[in-house]
């Protein structure tokens, strides 16, 4: 097994602290009251949404030009079933091809650790320069990793957190990963959920554990909550990959059926596709009464923001995913070329997507946050291929 860094560890510790907090009931009721309203720890919080909201100024980013040349590489999902994970996986491909480089069609991982690991083997028998995989944990396929990487096989992985295993490069081939800041999302959640109910906040996290973003973000939530709303009240909740297609989903349908209207004011999706779901059965069912924030955003998500339907999803703290598959494509062309890697690929921007900011990302924009202007034009001049 191996260990996870030190402050990662106190991040868990500190939510795990959280979950057996437990407070006594604020009453029912929907909304934000005026007490919460009136309260300074409201006013604090929608100061920090406001700034969640504008989003960074400057993005993380290599800056020298240099000729990636000629490779070939394969791209792989960490589950079609995810939209953000498809969406990712085939943006990765088109970053790619538009480096120069030979790559396939993007491989759905299907949430298989035997699928993902037969992919990493077959890169190596097919003398693959590298491979990108997205939202994977490495911890479920580490011997075929720890297999790529000592065939010398580069392995990006986007929005992934490797580096807790793979810190410190010892073979020809390693794995670099290119993300956001995890924690920092976590924190942007639980402050807009601040911001909406203040002290009134009873809360519940739904998490998946196919996806190993998921351990920094419930690390920031209760972290903040920890420290700014001791007697707020929230419970992890989790559910499988498979059952998102399936009413409810089944394991919200059960959380419901224990908490009448006045004992639940938020729900967090682990990703959009669980925060729309549950967004959408509540609005089915009539409760006006709840919620709902989620990470990463989609076409879906975006258009919920905008039209205000369902009413109940609210807002989505979310990092420039899009932005990142043309990052890790860069990457691997500088690994080949043999020039230096630039800072901040491990802990690119996020920015809160809520109804202030949405139509900023309706069609033809992205609809995740990025860089304004002609980004992928930007990446596509450092490869001389503008």
């Amino acid at each position: 097994m191996v260990k996870r860094s030190k402050n990662y560890v106190v991040a868990l510790a500190v939510g795990v602290l959280a979950l057996v907090v437990v407070a006594a009931s604020y009453g029912a009721g929907s909304g934000t009251s005026k007490r919460a309203a009136d309260s300074p720890l409201v006013k604090m919080a929608k100061q920090k949404v406001a700034a969640f909201e504008a989003g960074p100024t400057k993005y993380a980013g290599p800056t020298q030009p240099f000729n990636p040349g000629k490779g070939t590489a394969a791209v792989m999902a960490c589950g079609f079933a995810a939209p953000v994970c498809a969406d990712q996986s085939k943006e990765a491909v088109t970053a790619l091809k538009a480096m120069g480089w030979t790559v396939s069609p993007a491989f759905d991982g299907q949430f298989s650790p035997q699928v993902q690991a037969g992919f990493l083997d077959r890169a190596v028998q097919q003398k693959l320069d590298a491979v990108i995989m997205v939202s994977v944990d490495v911890t479920t396929i580490k011997p075929a990793v720890d297999r790529a990487i000592t065939a010398g096989l580069n392995i990006l992985c986007t929005f992934c957190v490797s580096r807790e295993y793979y810190g410190k490069k010892t073979t020809k081939g390693w794995v670099y990963d290119v993300t956001a800041d995890f924690e920092k999302q976590g924190e942007m959640d639980a402050w807009t959920v601040l911001s909406q109910n203040g002290e009134n906040s009873k809360v519940a996290v739904f998490t998946d554990k196919a996806f190993d973003p998921l351990p920094p973000r419930l690390a920031g939530f209760t972290k903040v909550f920890r420290t700014e709303c001791p007697k707020c009240p929230f419970q992890v909740r989790y559910f499988a990959t498979g059952n998102i297609a399936k009413p409810g989903p089944p394991e919200f349908n059960a959380l419901l059926a224990t908490k009448p209207a006045g004992t639940l004011t938020n729900l967090v999706g682990h990703y959009d596709g669980m925060g729309m779901a549950m967004a959408k059965t509540l609005k089915q069912i009539g409760r006006t009464d709840i919620k709902v924030v989620a990470y990463d955003t989609t076409t879906d998500s975006i258009n919920a923001l905008v039209t205000g339907s369902p009413a109940a999803y609210t807002a989505a703290a979310a990092g420039p995913y899009s932005y990142a598959e043309w990052a890790a494509a860069d990457v691997i062309g500088r690994l080949k070329a043999g020039k230096p890697l630039w800072p901040g690929r491990m802990s690119l921007q996020s920015t809160l997507i809520n109804a202030t900011n949405a139509k900023q990302h309706l069609p033809p924009n992205t609809v995740d946050p990025t860089p304004s202007g002609d980004w992928r034009g930007v990446f596509k001049k450092l490869w001389g291929k503008g």
